[in-house]
């Protein structure tokens, strides 16, 4: 599980990232041998990739126009939310079934 990644973000955009996710933007999600790439349905399409190394962050990047100036985005926020989320939701409901 990736820890303390919440940090990384401001609180606006941790929040708008949140929304994305519960309102189910991300549209494809994959591990890769690095981490995850991802697109999110925003005003346009976006591709988000996320590495990931000994459960730590090491970088991230996104097509979008916020991001393009070194800015983490909502959209790499909603991405974590579904790794770091979804993750738990298809544990806990693996759980329920025992």
């Amino acid at each position: 599980m990736i820890k303390g990644w919440r940090d990384l973000f401001r609180t606006h955009i941790l929040e708008r990232g949140l929304d994305y996710y519960e309102s189910r933007a991300i549209k494809s999600l994959k591990q890769t041998e690095k981490g995850y790439e991802a697109t999110v349905e925003g005003t346009e399409e976006y591709h988000v990739e996320i590495e990931i190394s000994d459960n730590r962050i090491y970088d991230m990047f996104c097509d979008c126009p916020y991001a393009e100036d070194g800015n983490y985005c909502k959209h790499m926020a909603a991405v974590l939310y579904e790794i770091t989320e979804g993750q738990a939701e298809s544990t806990e409901s693996t759980l329920d079934k025992h």
